[in-house]
């Protein structure tokens, strides 16, 4: 994930625009696009194995560890032509706790604004805190502490890099730290399907992050699951991660480990989770259930849930639609409004799956 600045001085001060890279070939890579926007700022949050299944059709190994490092290596080099082959770039904000993203050198000799946990970076993640009724992130920048706070949503851990790379932006537009912070706490907001929490049926409650998924926010959603529950009944909903290509089996098998680990009632949807989450949450001796749609989980859970559940729901889109389950549990059915997928198109995609 990551986005972009372009600061214009006639009708707008700043243009911001997400750059997303597909795959390593145009009209889906950032060569391309870089034939229509070269941006000032330039901010690289994180490179994980996402559309791994494209970038995979061009880079072929036996090992499988050594499989993700080379794809991670073939998507970072892809995605950092944002900063490494912009002429225009002045500004570039880097997550300096992954290697391949640090080390990337920008063009012109562009000023560098890192972030991260690591205590050299110039906007640190020092301490992250999240309950259902909000979330507090602690950032040190230029040696103080700026405190945000972010009322009435429980945001994973990973969501720490996203604030900082903000703050980290603010600085490069002129915007002091404590400003940032400020209108941060105020107006900070989740698009639908990324981490609302909803009242569910039964006094339950749920994290909505039906989205999409890929392994790096599925583990931080998971954990965030066992942190905010306390004493309740953790139930994880998880469909298949999709577009994973050959390390579709090694990252659904990390997120299984992750789940066994930090849920009580584990409930899976789609062909990919059956085949390779389900062996490893049997074996760690979890109480599992999987189902082919989310229609048929989302009637299961109904006669499972007794009370007070904190309940999960996250999985990609393609044929898995997990909005579907948190259709069905809503407490308040005008909730609806704000899931994500609305509208007749996306009503007629979800059809065969309820």
């Amino acid at each position: 994930l990551y986005s972009v600045f372009s600061i214009q001085y006639s009708i707008f001060d700043c243009y911001l625009v997400e750059m997303g890279v597909d795959e390593p070939t145009p009209p889906k890579n950032m060569g391309y696009l870089l034939t229509i926007l070269k941006p000032d700022i330039g901010v690289i949050l994180n490179v994980l194995p996402v559309h791994s299944e494209q970038f995979g059709r061009t880079v072929k190994r036996s090992d499988p560890a050594e499989q993700g490092r080379t794809l991670i290596e073939s998507i970072t080099t892809e995605k950092g032509k944002l900063v490494t082959n912009n002429p225009k770039i002045q500004w570039v904000i880097l997550n300096s706790d992954q290697p391949e993203i640090s080390s990337l050198v920008p063009t012109n000799k562009a000023k560098i604004i890192s972030f991260g946990k690591n205590k050299e970076a110039s906007v640190v993640i020092e301490k992250h805190t999240a309950s259902v009724s909000g979330t507090k992130l602690t950032l040190l920048v230029d040696n103080k502490h700026i405190s945000i706070r972010i009322p009435k949503m429980a945001l994973p851990e990973f969501y720490g890099y996203t604030i900082a790379s903000a703050v980290a932006t603010g600085l490069a537009l002129g915007i002091s730290p404590n400003k940032s912070a400020r209108l941060i706490s105020r107006g900070f907001t989740l698009p639908a399907g990324r981490g609302r929490i909803f009242p569910g049926i039964n006094n339950t409650t749920i994290i909505d992050s039906s989205y999409n998924a890929s392994r790096e926010p599925m583990i931080g959603s998971l954990k965030l699951l066992k942190q905010i529950a306390g004493k309740k009944t953790k139930v994880a909903v998880l469909g298949d991660m999709r577009e994973l290509g050959s390390l579709a089996k090694t990252e659904h098998q990390l997120v299984a480990k992750t789940a066994a680990e930090n849920s009580d009632r584990i409930i899976l949807v789609g062909p990919l989770m059956k085949l390779y989450a389900l062996p490893i949450i049997q074996a760690a001796g979890k109480k599992v259930d999987w189902f082919a749609t989310a229609g048929q989980a989302a009637e299961f859970l109904k006669k499972l849930l007794t009370g007070g559940e904190i309940i999960l729901v996250k999985g990609s889109q393609n044929t898995i639609f997990l909005e579907i389950v948190v259709e069905e549990l809503l407490a308040n059915k005008n909730d609806i409004n704000h899931l994500c997928r609305r509208g007749s198109f996306w009503d007629s995609q979800r059809k065969p799956y309820k």
